[in-house]
């Protein structure tokens, strides 16, 4: 989530960043830091911002891994990693990694094995035809193919940068030592592997070019990958060991994956574990590598105390008007920001899809979210009269349900995936939900495990992205099945009710809850004016009521009262010829419930100023008077919030 300049939420990423760089730097192996959220929470944004800070400070790379073709591997990704890492950076001069290339070399050669004699010549004359820092150089551009272009270098520049970077001598003298980098240490180290091996080099190369050619057999590819793996790490080990990089205060270099729950990058991710275990275990100085990654579920390894993950958190509220004040034009409403943070629960990249919207559009500010969601996302040509696929609402849904990492990729943003998820946005509890899907057994796209593990009903997974998404869903239910949602609504009432014993708060509040989904408000606010005295619960009132008011309010968006004036309508049946108890709760019920609606206008503060005003009438009668008193406080700050 970026704006001018800079983003908001994470300088906590970039201060971990800062820290396991510095330890790395140290001679100390930090664990992986693993930057962990839904799709639009900011993950590629963290680590591109992180990018951006540590460029020229020290040697990085940074790869996405999500755009990455079938025929890029592990090779191709070390390569491309070694690129990066190469590239010329005050302070440290060019990393280089010439193990890396005599293993790529070596896999690319076709060789006849039909004579080993002449097979290993072979080998050795394509490695000296390559030695020399210039060479080197280009090789390891070459060698990174396709992937240079994933690290934000067009395969043109990137072509251009590896000539030019080639021909600038390294040091005085360059020439005699390069021409033994090649058939030097780099070289020998294939006979021994930093692990007292007695194999010679020749023939280590003969078998990995021999296993290169076979990369579909699991035996050949993990021998290919655990090899080339190590020799990066040698490299960079060797790099940092003499010279300016060794001295104290200088930071490691970092590598920054983005989306690493893909298969190379977990491929990656393991190999890189076990390879700093066995190093761990030989004694060997540590890697001068600080990892950082985006996923949008934790990892996990063959040694899980190598991750450390960090939950992109939703941005705050605060966080959201500085967003607006950048992104919105003057003269729009300032309580925009407010409206645009209850309806995205701050989730940044649907924060981000409304601000533009409205920044196209300033005047759906007073509109309200309804008419906003209808609008057509910028750039979409015709903004009042769009397609339906187009819409705000419709683009969020899809990024939403794209976002969601518990759901199999082969689904997509499907109409059956859309209807099965519907029935879990439904249900408030797991156990609405396990009733629900008996019902729907036969024709279930997903199993009852995925949809728990989605965490869509209301009382499961309680982030902004996960929150807008079951709202969404509801929507769309409404919209097409509308007196068929509300049946199923009063039935889980009904079935909530029947299991309502003394005392058993959570079933009171679900049948409630379901209750005030079907509109049937004379219901709740009748219940909960017979509980107020404290009558049959186990919780405090303010909190059963609060539970209750947050359920999802299916009405059409043409409905647009002033919501002071939408609060009289709902209530007027009960606030005339009734008690006057019963009256205030009615009010208090209806202005929580339309409170919490994010389509909601913004002209709120009459509303929580009549909200105040009934609980106070109500402290005296209820069980917990103080309760009371503070949530009308709560009410009077929102109205000036609101106002």
């Amino acid at each position: 989530m970026t704006t001018t300049g800079r983003v908001l939420g994470r300088e906590e990423a970039n201060r971990a960043l800062a820290r396991y760089a510095e330890r790395a730097g140290q001679g100390k192996r930090p664990p992986i830091l693993v930057f962990t959220g839904t799709g639009g929470s900011g993950k590629t944004a963290v680590l591109r911002m992180l990018g951006e800070r540590i460029d020229q400070i020290v040697p990085y790379a940074r790869v996405n891994l999500a755009t990455t073709g079938q025929q890029d591997g592990m090779a191709q990704l070390l390569s491309a990693l070694a690129y990066g890492l190469g590239r010329r950076c005050p302070g440290y001069g060019r990393l280089r990694f010439p193990r890396l290339v005599i293993g790529r070399l070596a896999m690319e050669e076709s060789i006849d094995f039909t004579d080993p004699a002449v097979a290993s010549q072979k080998m050795v004359d394509r490695i000296r035809r390559h030695r020399g820092l210039d060479k080197l150089w280009k090789v390891t551009r070459e060698l990174a193919g396709d992937l240079i272009g994933l690290m934000g270098v067009s395969q043109e520049l990137g072509t251009l940068l590896g000539r030019i970077l080639g021909l600038v001598a390294e040091f005085p003298g360059a020439p005699t030592r390069a021409n033994s980098l090649l058939l030097g240490a780099a070289y020998r180290w294939y006979g021994h592997r930093d692990q007292r091996l007695a194999n010679t080099p020749i023939d280590v190369l003969t078998d990995l070019n021999r296993y290169a050619r076979n990369l579909e057999d699991e035996v050949s590819r993990r021998y290919v990958e655990e090899l080339l793996v190590d020799a990066f790490l040698a490299d960079l080990r060797e790099a940092f060991q003499r010279g300016t990089r060794s001295q104290p205060g200088m930071y490691g270099a970092v590598v920054l994956l983005d989306n690493a729950d893909t298969e190379l990058g977990q491929g990656f991710l393991d190999h890189f574990v076990r390879a700093r275990s066995r190093a761990a275990a030989l004694g060997l100085p540590a890697e001068p590598l600080a990892v950082a990654v985006s996923s949008q579920r934790q990892l996990s390894g063959p040694v899980n105390t190598y991750f450390t993950h960090h939950c992109l958190r939703d941005l705050t509220l605060d966080e959201v008007d500085v967003l607006a004040r950048a992104e919105l034009p003057s003269g729009v409403d300032h309580r925009a920001c407010h409206m645009v943070h209850q309806l995205t629960g701050g989730h940044p990249g649907a924060t981000v899809l409304v601000l533009a919207t409205l920044a196209a559009w300033p005047s759906a500010a007073q509109s309200g979210i309804g008419a906003l969601l209808a609008h057509g996302v910028p750039g979409s040509g015709a903004p009042d009269t769009p397609s339906p696929d187009v819409t705000v609402e419709a683009q969020l849904l899809k990024r939403l349900l794209t976002g969601v990492p518990e759901l199999p990729d082969s689904l997509g943003p499907s109409e059956n995936l859309i209807e099965a998820l519907t029935i879990a946005a439904i249900a408030r509890t797991r156990e609405d939900i396990q009733r629900m899907l008996a019902d729907h057994a036969d024709d279930a796209l997903i199993d009852a495990t995925t949809v728990h593990n989605v965490g869509l009903w209301h009382e499961g997974e309680v982030s902004g992205g996960r929150g807008l998404l079951r709202w969404l869903l509801l929507r769309r239910a409404l919209a097409r099945e509308g007196e068929h949602l509300l049946e199923l609504y009063r039935g889980l009432s009904e079935h909530c009710r029947k299991n309502e014993e003394t005392g058993n708060t959570e079933e009171t509040i679900g049948r409630l809850y379901h209750a005030l989904c079907a509109g049937d408000l004379t219901q709740v606010a009748g219940r909960l004016d017979y509980h107020l005295p404290g009558h049959d619960l186990d919780r405090p009132w303010v909190e059963v009521l609060r539970a209750v008011a947050t359920a999802p309010r299916l009405t059409s968006d043409g409905q647009t009262h002033e919501p002071h004036d939408l609060l009289t309508d709902l209530t007027r049946s009960m606030t005339q010829g009734g008690s006057r108890r019963m009256a205030s709760v009615a009010r208090v019920v209806a202005g929580v419930w339309i409170a919490s609606d994010p389509r909601t206008g913004p002209n709120r503060n009459d509303l929580h100023t009549l909200v105040a005003n009934d609980l106070r009438r109500l402290a005296p009668e209820a069980d917990r008077p103080a309760d009371l008193v503070r949530e009308a406080q709560r009410h009077d700050q929102l109205a000036r919030l609101w106002s």
